[in-house]
């Protein structure tokens, strides 16, 4: 990290004292500022993307119709194109009830504990019913941190 950014992180995070309603309004103004910065950085950041993923397919498909796996331009880059398979996680519970008895019978209850997991978004919103319901404590779960989020609304 920079120093200016060292110092500035440093300054964000040091205590905050009582301050004027016009001081409040400085920091709002700077606050809408820096995230119409970010937001057309991300938008540019987007942009070049789709542009090297077109630039990319173009490579590829170059590539693939004069079958070559490999290329280079000396002194500028090389380029090869190499094959991965992928899986998709099963998307129902067909799909999941099927994989886990095949991995439990295959390989045992110990196997599948260890290659089931939750994402965090259905864990958090199924925890959250949990705890709406009236559910104290959850076995195998640490309680709940919390942070504060600020929104901004753009006017």
């Amino acid at each position: 990290m920079s120093n200016d950014l060292m110092d500035q992180w440093e300054e964000a995070e040091a205590p905050v004292e009582e301050t004027t309603l016009e001081a409040m309004d400085e920091l709002i103004v700077a606050l809408r500022a820096a995230r119409d910065e970010y937001d057309a950085k991300k938008k540019e950041a987007t942009e070049a993307h789709n542009r090297l993923e077109l630039i990319e397919n173009k490579v590829i498909n170059t590539l693939t119709t004069n079958k070559r796996s490999k290329y280079e331009v000396e002194g500028v880059a090389s380029v090869s194109l190499s094959h991965r398979e992928s899986f998709t996680t099963p998307k129902n519970v067909e799909a999941k009830v099927a994989l886990f008895g095949y991995i439990q019978n295959k390989y045992g209850k110990d196997a599948l504990l260890g290659m089931t997991s939750i994402n965090s978004a259905t864990l958090n919103a199924w925890a959250k019913q949990e705890s709406e319901a009236g559910v104290m404590s959850i076995p195998g779960l640490e309680a709940p941190t919390a942070t504060e989020v600020l929104s901004l609304r753009r006017k």
